[in-house]
């Protein structure tokens, strides 16, 4: 399969040009409220009044409508709001991929995939375009099969390639993807993807990066026709649908609370204080102190984050995003106990879109030593608690 994979690369190449500049020509100055900057990057206020607007040019249901017909009049502003607007939409979910794509995949690992196999991965995929009709890989896989069922001048690979290449076009308008402040805006980390592979570019490494409120995925790249070393994509929208579903606990912990055990959100600075005698076995807690953390954590960093002394029984924790020597994000807790004795912990943690801990090993909490966890898969939250004696 991967020659067509590499025909489709070319095959949306060349069909982006004349659409770009279709969309050029009805972009103008008055089209959106902030037009000043030569990119159009999304502004979530603006997006938020009109899609849901019935008397707007741009309500989400109508603009998905000509969008799922393939309307070639649909403008550059209109497939703007389209797109980001569904960051909006209640049923917003950036981290899932529609469950029929993992069986198509099984089916084009096959050596000879049949005719018949290609029918069977076009009814999936019609079901997941019906399930999440902004979803750009399912248009990639799409074009793979109507292309083998259809030929590459059928009607169905040109809808194919419009439903890609208008939305790799928003893309690409958002910004450049040079920096913080310029960088390119998608929905989903797997448009990201989609839109390098678009570009013939190959990914070597990949961080989560900090700026003010915003969160960033930063790329670095490996050689390409077009000279760039990293890009930036913009993915706070993603961390804010993860507030909004955060494990709810009808115990939510305060300042102050005395607890056996609490859940620290991703990016946050946090300090206990166990008590001074044992109950049933292990050592309630009292929280301290909760601060956020912007910054990416350098675990091999002895002295940035704890001091050399500390208040008695207090414990430091810091749980955030880091990265490895070679770029590749990971997560991390680090601690530093102030405790007169060695604690054994019990760890659960929460990945992104789950509403569920699970159970996960750790090493326990040296006195004066600063310990570290580390996960490779992305994280939400970690629950800490029963500190019991290290034995």
């Amino acid at each position: 399969m991967k020659r067509l994979f590499l025909f489709l690369t070319f095959a949306l190449a060349a069909s982006l040009p004349a659409f770009a500049q279709q969309e050029e020509e009805s972009l103008t100055a008055d089209t959106i409220e902030d037009m000043s900057r030569q990119f159009l990057a999304p502004d979530y206020d603006y997006l938020a009044r009109v899609i849901n607007d019935s008397k707007s040019d741009f309500y989400y249901p109508r603009l998905l409508e000509r969008y799922i017909k393939c309307d070639t009049t649909i403008s550059l502003e209109e497939l703007h709001c389209l797109y980001f607007g569904t960051t909006l939409l209640d049923n917003y979910q950036p981290y899932a991929e529609p469950d029929q794509l993992k069986e198509v995949r099984d089916l084009f690992d096959k050596d000879d995939p049949s005719e018949k196999d290609f029918k069977k991965a076009r009814k999936l995929l019609l079901a997941a375009v019906k399930e999440n009709p902004l979803f750009m890989r399912t248009y990639n896989y799409l074009y793979i099969v109507d292309n083998n069922l259809f030929g590459e001048n059928s009607k169905e690979v040109q809808e194919d390639v419009y439903h890609y290449v208008t939305m790799m076009s928003v893309i690409s308008y958002s910004g450049d993807g040079s920096s913080f402040q310029d960088a390119f805006h998608t929905i989903c980390v797997s448009d990201a993807y989609c839109f390098m592979g678009y570009n013939g570019i190959q990914v070597q490494s990949q961080s989560l990066q900090f700026d003010g409120n915003q969160r960033y995925d930063v790329y670095e790249l490996e050689e390409n026709e077009f000279g760039v070393s990293k890009l930036y994509f913009n993915v706070t929208p993603m961390f804010n649908y993860l507030s909004k579903i955060f494990p709810s606990n009808e115990k939510k912990v305060k300042v102050g609370d005395v607890v056996d055990e609490l859940d620290i959100e991703m990016g946050s600075r946090v300090v206990v204080k166990l008590d001074k005698k044992k109950k049933k076995g292990h050592y309630r807690f009292t929280l301290l102190d909760v601060q956020p953390v912007s910054d990416t954590l350098d675990f091999s960093s002895n002295e940035q984050y704890f001091p050399e002394d500390g208040e008695e029984n207090t414990i430091i924790f810091y749980f955030g995003h880091s990265q490895w020597t070679s770029g590749k994000s990971c997560e991390v807790l680090m601690m530093k106990s102030f405790c007169k004795e060695n604690l054994s912990y019990d760890t659960f943690i929460c990945g992104f879109g789950d509403d569920e801990f699970v159970t996960t090993s750790n090493n326990g909490i040296l006195t004066k030593v600063r310990g570290t966890e580390i996960w490779n898969d992305p994280l939400q939250a970690v629950r800490v608690g029963n500190f019991r004696p290290l034995k």
